[in-house]
């Protein structure tokens, strides 16, 4: 440790030439000579005073550093919703196009169905009309029948 007196490099070296908060500068107190401290008492408070520095220093690393790291945090937020907001969008897709196939499908079932149902009812249909002229076949030999006097 340098005691007051060594050297004037010295005492600079000891007590930074900032101004405390009360806008003092002990620095300059100190090597006025007008002060009722002990070389002790005087390395003392350099020495307090440049911890104060080095806290005040610490300080605003850690704010620096405090505010790097919500830049960060921010970057990364967004990073995430910009993802997220893609995953959505791709799922978003993907469903309306399942339900456009599913949509499509439905149709050709629907075609299918009615195929068959038009098929069924054309087979239905094409029966009767045989029955219908089989009966009318029949109809017309009983009326012959009854006309020309056979039983």
């Amino acid at each position: 440790m340098v005691l007051l007196g060594q050297r004037a490099g010295d005492r600079e070296k000891l007590c930074r030439s900032r101004p405390n908060p009360e806008g003092v500068n002990l620095y300059q107190v100190i090597a006025s000579g007008n002060h009722s401290l002990s070389r002790p008492e005087c390395a003392i408070m350099c020495a307090a005073d440049d911890a104060i520095d080095i806290i005040h220093e610490a300080e605003e690393k850690a704010t620096k550093r405090i505010q790097e790291a919500e830049i960060a945090v921010r970057q990364m937020r967004e990073q995430t919703e910009a993802e997220a907001k893609r995953i959505l969008q791709e799922a978003e897709s993907e469903t309306k196009k399942a339900a456009a196939l599913s949509g499509s499908d439905i149709a050709k079932q629907k075609e299918e169905i009615e195929r068959r149902s038009r098929r069924d009812l054309e087979a239905v249909i094409n029966g009767i009309e045989e029955s219908a002229r089989n009966h009318r076949t029949a109809a017309i030999q009983a009326v012959a029948k009854i006309l020309l006097g056979e039983k």
